[in-house]
């Protein structure tokens, strides 16, 4: 994995160890990606792994669910016309309910999925 996220107090300090990251990464001839690579403020959230973290919580992107939520759409009539099995829809709602079950989304997940898999 080659995500990560930096916590601190001290913007200042973050933009010096993001200049320290930015050093280290060029001698393994990898870079930041700069469009990515941001310093937010920890009250407002930041965006990470398909989530916005803030102190107090962690939602899912909005997008993110409109996107599975299509994606759902869609299996549901491959399975109606019998071109996917309900294996393979299973596993894909599995994953993405491991995936959003860090952050607060029991009633999203209702909401998608009603009482089926939760």
């Amino acid at each position: 994995m080659d995500d990560f996220v930096i916590f601190h107090n001290d913007k200042q300090f973050l933009w010096f160890v993001k200049k320290q990251i930015i050093h280290f990464i060029k001698r393994l001839k990898l870079e930041l990606h700069e469009g990515k690579c941001r310093i937010y403020e920890t009250e407002k959230g930041c965006p990470f792994l398909g989530m916005v973290i803030s102190k107090t919580r962690r939602r899912i992107k909005r997008e993110n669910y409109i996107r599975y939520r299509r994606r759902l759409k869609k299996r549901k009539i491959l399975y109606g016309q019998k071109k996917m099995n309900f294996q393979d829809i299973h596993r894909s709602v599995q994953a993405w309910i491991g995936h959003v079950k860090h952050a607060q989304t029991v009633q999203l997940r209702k909401l998608l999925l009603g009482d089926i898999v939760l």
